[in-house]
């Protein structure tokens, strides 16, 4: 059996995504077509707009034969985590090709710098220290850096997809070193906030969607994807809630909490006399830290994700989580069941070892959490099993 993989979260899924998948299917071979997706909480540190369930079954319909959850402590991470633990995943399948977007579109570009990175000299080392020194954060250090010092790889990790795809390779060398590549070029700018021509954005479906500009949004996501994206809601009251109340755990609370570190713990328990989501986050931002992270350590906080609890979900052994799986391709299910435990509901957790249940805790608390902020309205699939397609 060959696999067509393809890591995701379709947040929500729209035309470049569906474009992503019909290219990978016609440019590359295998017998079933593999996406790991990020459940109900995603690696910018928010939560789905939509159900992690009924986002499955729009890769489903989209072209995509079973998709496997990626466990939150992957999922709402750096990039280097998300490529760990979708990479681990994936490397159930001993012939596989991944196929992904990048803004490039050069897969030798893109490996040259992945052995780049693995690499990376003293000096470069010393460059980025003298960066952060001054007050930048690690991202925009490791890009200056990089333009001064070898200037052939300038901007390749300014662009999202591209900084996702080396992590790709470099966790494929590490875990999976089988693993061949394929990537389409990316049409549409993945920070655009605004729709235009071509491909939207997800950051600019989901910014018309808060806005509840849904006449917009037609030229943009499937007719499926748009249908279930109109019965979700946004409950900003909710999210704002969520926020103050984890800001008034202890001190000692908040240093335990996973990625906090250098003391910023201080500036978070300065931030509980601050109201709002969106002004915690402005209160504690700095120069060193992207907003991105600082989202994620407040997800963590609001879900009490601690340092330990983190170490536990990376030691915990490997499951699959099936969200979807087309009808005509369930008797690949039992190859997975070969390799791990399968689950197809909650109540398949039960059956699962002792050491597992840090990731179905977080599992369970990211869709509680994510159904509180974003109503959702619809019918979620309670069979993973996609008919008729």
């Amino acid at each position: 059996m060959r696999a067509r993989c393809i890591i995701a979260e379709y947040n929500p899924l729209h035309c470049g995504h569906e474009y992503h998948l019909k290219r990978a299917i016609e440019q590359t071979e295998g017998d079933v077509t593999v996406v790991v997706m990020s459940g109900d909480a995603v690696q910018r540190g928010e939560f789905s707009v939509l159900p992690k369930n009924v986002r499955a079954a729009h890769a489903v319909a989209a072209g995509a034969d079973i998709v496997i959850e990626l466990p939150f402590c992957y999922a709402v991470n750096s990039a280097e985590r998300f490529a760990e633990g979708a990479i681990k995943t994936l490397s159930v399948f001993p012939n596989a090709v991944l196929s992904f977007g990048s803004e490039c579109g050069d897969l030798s570009l893109l490996c040259d710098y992945a052995s780049f990175a693995q690499t990376e000299s003293r000096e470069f080392g010393l460059e980025i220290k003298e960066l952060l020194k001054q007050g930048k954060s690690y991202p925009r250090a490791h890009s200056e850096a990089t333009a001064k010092l070898y200037p052939q790889f300038n901007g390749i990790t300014d662009s999202p997809n591209n900084l996702l795809a080396v992590e790709y390779i470099k966790a494929a060398r590490k875990y999976f070193p089988s693993l061949e590549f394929h990537t389409v070029k990316r049409e549409s700018d993945y920070n655009d906030k605004n729709l235009g021509k071509g491909f939207a954005s997800a950051t600019a479906v989901r910014n018309a969607f808060f806005k509840g500009n849904f006449y917009d949004l037609k030229d943009y996501l499937p007719p499926y994807s748009l249908a279930d994206l109109q019965k979700a809601e946004f409950k900003a009251a909710a999210l704002d809630a969520l926020a103050e109340f984890s800001l008034t755990r202890s001190a000692d609370d908040i240093r335990r909490i996973y990625e906090i570190s250098e003391g910023l713990e201080n500036r978070y328990l300065k931030a509980a006399a601050t109201d709002g989501y969106e002004n915690i986050l402005d209160f504690v931002k700095t120069k060193r830290y992207t907003m991105t992270k600082l989202k994620r350590i407040m997800l963590y906080m609001i879900t009490g994700f601690t340092a330990e609890i983190a170490q536990k979900c990376f030691d915990a052994p490997l499951f699959f989580n099936v969200l979807a799986v087309r009808e005509s391709k369930t008797e690949y299910l039992s190859l997975l069941a070969e390799k791990a435990p399968v689950t197809v509901k909650s109540a398949d957790f039960s059956r699962l070892p002792e050491s597992c249940a840090p990731l179905t805790e977080f599992t369970r608390k990211a869709a509680r959490l994510r159904q509180t902020v974003f109503p959702y309205k619809g019918k979620i699939p309670k069979s993973p099993i996609v008919k008729g397609l």
